[in-house]
């Protein structure tokens, strides 16, 4: 087949057309061709199939929460990212990776890094009054309004006999000593976002909280931690800032400021889980970009 024979017998066909059309067109005065002609603005299509594109990172931490959600699911699943800095371990300042943008770190490469989660006061407080403006914004006609609460509560912990599990946490209101919650922690997985453009890295958690019995009234704590915390919920993400003081030695300080994103309502997101696997529900993924785009609203707001 002589394909270039055949494009020159297009592009002569498509001369003679021009030329027919031409010979039809009515004659142009010098007036005429001054007049604005009437130019439809056509708006850009997403690409050359005109459908949204789901981002790499948004692909690799839908996976990496889909797992836990319905593959292999964790019950009382908490899903939570907290801002911070990952620390290279030999040198003790903060990690280097030769990469330009975000990135999502590669779970089963051992680096040799650890996770600082708490941050300096100021670097609190302008998120505080970041969160606070935000806040007042949303309460404008049109808008999904934020929610806004404080708290205060104290946290005791307790030897747990449960192997893989923290420490038992007694939640109480630090306002009447009711009861909260009496938890046990166990960390499932952790996903990495090194962010070498920003003051703050990411990590987000997979944890199990398991409802526990109460410990006995004669045991004692092995540490108390009064929190002082204030939640923003807009939609279905959570921020909250806490402010903690704990005699735990594990910490140089007793006083530990940090900020989390979380998902407010992992039953629903579950559901939308389940549903997303078996094809039935497209807005899965926006649900998740939902959540990274707030963790980088803040990270950006403080670089």
């Amino acid at each position: 087949m002589d394909l270039k024979g055949l494009i020159h017998e297009g592009n002569d066909l498509h001369d003679v057309k021009k030329k027919r059309l031409k010979e039809n067109e009515p004659e142009t005065t010098d007036s005429d061709r001054k007049k604005p002609k009437n130019v439809a603005i056509t708006k850009p299509e997403l690409n050359v199939l005109n459908k949204p594109i789901v981002h790499d990172t948004t692909r690799t931490v839908s996976n990496f929460l889909l797992h836990y959600l319905v593959t292999e699911p964790v019950e009382n699943i908490e899903i939570e990212a907290k801002l911070g800095t990952l620390i290279d371990v030999d040198s003790q300042s903060r990690f280097e990776f030769p990469v330009l943008s975000e990135t999502v770190l590669n779970p089963e490469f051992n680096l040799r890094t650890r996770f600082q989660s708490d941050m300096p006061a100021s670097e609190h407080k302008h998120f505080n009054e970041f969160l606070n403006s935000a806040f007042r914004e949303s309460q404008r006609p049109g808008r999904i309004p934020i929610a806004y609460k404080h708290v205060k509560q104290v946290d005791s912990f307790y030897e747990s006999d449960y192997k893989g599990h923290d420490r038992i946490r007694v939640t109480r209101d630090q306002k009447d000593n009711r009861v909260l919650a009496c938890v046990m922690k166990r960390r499932v997985a952790d996903l990495y976002l090194y962010c070498p453009n920003d003051a703050f890295d990411v990590r987000i958690s997979i944890s199990d909280e398991v409802p526990v019995s109460m410990p006995s009234e004669e045991t004692p704590p092995l540490l108390t931690r009064i929190k002082d915390r204030v939640g923003y919920q807009h939609q279905d993400v959570k921020i909250d800032l806490t402010m903690t003081i704990q005699n735990d030695p594990r910490y140089d300080s007793t006083k530990r400021h940090e900020l989390e994103v979380e998902f407010s309502n992992t039953i629903g997101l579950r559901e939308r889980a389940i549903r997303a696997k078996e094809g039935v529900d497209s807005s899965w993924d926006r649900r998740v970009q939902l959540f990274l785009d707030n963790i980088r609203t803040l990270r950006c707001e403080n670089s």
